[in-house]
């Protein structure tokens, strides 16, 4: 009579190697997803910038409209659109600036430190809005002659 080979048994739990090779596998995963979540997450910060930029844009166009020679643009800004964010810093709204020759700039600084700014030509002037991404915000507003050198162009940014 042939006895039966018993089969081996299963242990219950899981080996050293196993849990080391699950650990390993999570290590990459984290390390792939840090970088990729701080990618986007600056793209939404400077996002957010040109986004209030953008938005205080309308309110000053339409004061360039109604009265090109204001002498306080910020204050006539505020008069039509009392909830746009304007900041003499441009950390948390739009710093807002005029040029010798009636062109207006709107800088923000946004939370990575990025500089955007638009340049919008003065009234009599057919000339685009222009953008641009300086390494800091400029002294003084360039003149319609001086923005396509200051580093604005057409188009975004």
């Amino acid at each position: 009579m042939r006895r039966a080979i018993p089969l081996r048994r299963l242990e219950d739990g899981v080996t050293l190697a196993e849990l080391l090779a699950v650990v390993a596998i999570l290590i990459v995963l984290v390390a792939i997803a840090i970088p990729t979540f701080g990618g986007v997450s600056n793209q939404a910060k400077d996002s957010e910038a040109k986004a209030e930029l953008r938005e205080a844009l309308a309110p000053v166009k339409a004061v360039i409209i109604e009265n090109p020679s204001t002498p306080d643009i910020v204050a006539s800004v505020l008069e039509i659109a009392p909830g746009t964010a304007i900041d003499p810093g441009a950390r948390t709204g739009a710093r807002i600036d005029r040029s010798t020759d009636g062109a207006v700039c709107l800088w923000r600084i946004s939370a990575t430190d990025t500089v955007f700014g638009i340049w919008e030509p003065p009234f009599d002037v057919s000339s685009p809005t222009l953008f641009a991404v300086p390494a800091s915000i400029p002294a003084t507003c360039p003149t319609t002659a001086d923005a396509p050198g200051a580093g604005f162009a057409a188009g975004a940014w």
